[in-house]
């Protein structure tokens, strides 16, 4: 459960929720006091965040890159280019 550490407390919290609503988004949107919609695209965007983080590829670089981003150090954007080129170029 590498991809755990990744979440914030937001989503850690909003994962229960959801959890603890049948993993009803219906329910889950009632909690959170706002449209089905909005709470769909939060739990989207968690599930994306999980396939992204779930790689266990134990690449340092990899890791210290996800750690940066994760520190908020480095965009969405810049992490996604620095780790197309390195499996690009296979630097391992």
């Amino acid at each position: 459960m590498y991809w755990f550490h990744y979440l914030t407390i937001e989503e850690r919290k909003f994962l229960k929720i959801f959890i603890l609503s049948a993993g009803s988004i219906k329910k889950t949107s009632k909690a959170y006091y706002q449209s089905y919609k909005k709470t769909r695209k939060m739990l989207d965007q968690i599930i994306q965040k999980i396939h992204y983080f779930e790689t266990e590829d134990y690449d340092y670089l990899v890791m210290e890159l996800k750690d940066l981003h994760q520190a908020e150090d480095i965009s969405d954007t810049v992490l996604r280019r620095l780790l197309d080129v390195h499996q690009k170029y296979n630097c391992s």
